[in-house]
C-alpha cells in the first residue's frame, strides 16, 4: 500500500487506555473531560476488555463553534467486529480541539477534521505507539485519496480507497467523483 511522507494536517491524536481492574485512564492533548471514567468503563468495548485487545478508530468530525467535535462518523476501525468505532464515537463529548502535536491549533467552526481514538490495555506498553503508526499511515493514505479526488483522478482514488479497507471511503469517493465536474486539461483515468 502506498504511503506518503507528509502528515495530514487534520490528524489529531488522543489516547484512551482501558484497564481490566480499574477505571480506564483518558489522556491526549485534546481531551478535556475527566481523567477517569466511571468503573463501568463506558468507552472501551466489553469484549476488548475481556480479551485484552487493543484497537483504534478514525473519526471524521465537524468542528463546532467552541472547538468541540460534532457530527462524527467512523472512517475506519481496527480490529473490526469489536465495537471500537462505536466506542470512539462515545468519546467525542469529551474532546475539544485546541492542539495538534502539542502546538496551539484552532480550526474554523464547520471544518472537517480526522480524529483517531486509541484503546490500549495497560499490559501492552507499546500499544499507543504502534496504533499511532497505523493511524498515521491510514491518515496519509486518506490525504492522498482526497488529493486525487480534487485533481479528478477518480480511478486512482478508488484504487487506493479499496486498499485502505474502508468501504465508506470508497463510497464517498464514488459519490464525490459523480458530483464533481471533471477538471479541464486532465486526461482520461
Amino acid at each position: 500500500m502506498r504511503r506518503l511522507a507528509v502528515v495530514a494536517a487534520t490528524c489529531l491524536f488522543t489516547s484512551l487506555t482501558a484497564c481490566s481492574t480499574a477505571p480506564e485512564r483518558l489522556a491526549g492533548e485534546n481531551w478535556v473531560g475527566p481523567s477517569e471514567t466511571p468503573p463501568s468503563r463506558e468507552f472501551t468495548p466489553p469484549k476488548a476488555i475481556r480479551k485484552s485487545i487493543a484497537g483504534w478508530a478514525m473519526l471524521q468530525c465537524r468542528v463546532g463553534a467552541m472547538q468541540t467535535l460534532l457530527s462524527c462518523t467512523v472512517l475506519r476501525e481496527e480490529p473490526t467486529g469489536l465495537g471500537f468505532g462505536d466506542a470512539a464515537l462515545k468519546t467525542t463529548s469529551g474532546l475539544k480541539i485546541s492542539q495538534k502535536d502539542g502546538a496551539p491549533f484552532s480550526p474554523d467552526a464547520g471544518a472537517l477534521i480526522d480524529q483517531p481514538i486509541f484503546f490500549c490495555p495497560p499490559e501492552k506498553p507499546t500499544c499507543r505507539a504502534e496504533l499511532k503508526a497505523v493511524a498515521l499511515a491510514f491518515s496519509n493514505d486518506l490525504a492522498a485519496v482526497r488529493r486525487m479526488v480534487r485533481a479528478g483522478n477518480c480511478a486512482g482514488a478508488l484504487r487506493l480507497a479499496g486498499e485502505m479497507n474502508a468501504p465508506n471511503i470508497a463510497a464517498a469517493v464514488t459519490s464525490a467523483c459523480r458530483a464533481a465536474p471533471r477538471p479541464t486539461g486532465v486526461g482520461q483515468d
